[in-house]
């Protein structure tokens, strides 16, 4: 598809995409997987955590980040009426646990909120949280397992469930992969998602493309509060 000077798409600082009317639903997807081939690599530590560009022309080149950008829209285009939209925030989400069994309560969930912090372990998953970007979104989870009261029949098996207990974003890296200062936000009453989990203390879920993904529907129900689609997962469960 050959673009004009003036069949332009922009990206503003929520990390949508505007396309203009004029491109297929091919041609877009082909310009997400040439971005995806061109930016493999995380976003720099200190650089804002989605793409942000003023206009992206006929050049063919992927969005630049420019934190100086202040989102007005270019001269001729209109948020109302210029095309679709499509998130392209590529950075993933850190589900994190609050558990301290040598502390009492051993659930720091109470306090971290009140703190507007997370803190880990002195000697485990240091690179994980040094890698942590600010604008980064966290989520507090509990991760165990039911086999009783499940909304959905499971045959009397065991279910890996994880309660989904507080989400925030991060506010700053001290970078001594140990602590992080979060804004939180509770989620009341806590909400279970079961199957896709991880028991280890900071998971590192990356989003995906593909409309399938169980990591993307994982990361919708905890931070849009999407319902789950049992169905999809009992079919092939995790």
């Amino acid at each position: 598809m050959r673009r004009g000077e003036n069949d332009l798409l922009y990206v503003d600082k929520d990390g949508l995409v505007h396309f203009p009317p004029s491109w297929t639903e091919q041609a877009k997807e082909n310009w997400f997987a040439n971005l995806r081939d061109k930016n493999e690599d995380e976003t720099p530590p200190g650089m804002p955590t989605v793409y942000i560009t003023g206009i992206y022309g006929a050049s063919g080149n992927v969005p630049r980040v420019d934190s100086e950008w202040d989102g007005s829209l270019p001269a001729g285009l209109d948020r109302g009426s210029q095309g679709s939209m499509a998130h392209i925030n590529r950075r993933p989400v850190w589900f994190v646990g609050a558990k301290w069994h040598d502390h009492e309560p051993p659930d720091q969930t109470e306090r971290f909120l009140a703190e507007g912090v997370w803190e880990g372990y002195a000697d485990r998953h240091l690179n994980d949280v040094k890698s942590v970007q600010r604008g980064d979104r966290i989520v507090i989870k509990s991760t165990y397992t039911r086999k009783h009261g499940l909304p959905f029949d499971n045959r009397g098996k065991p279910v890996s469930t994880m309660m989904i207990k507080a989400v925030g974003e991060v506010t700053e890296n001290p970078r001594d992969g140990r602590r992080l200062k979060v804004t939180w936000k509770p989620v009341l009453p806590p909400r279970e998602w079961y199957f896709y989990t991880y028991r280890r203390t900071v998971w590192k879920v990356q989003r995906s493309s593909e409309a399938s993904s169980k990591a993307d529907a994982l990361i919708r129900f905890a931070l849009d509060g999407e319902e789950q689609d049992f169905e999809t997962f009992l079919k092939a469960p995790c």
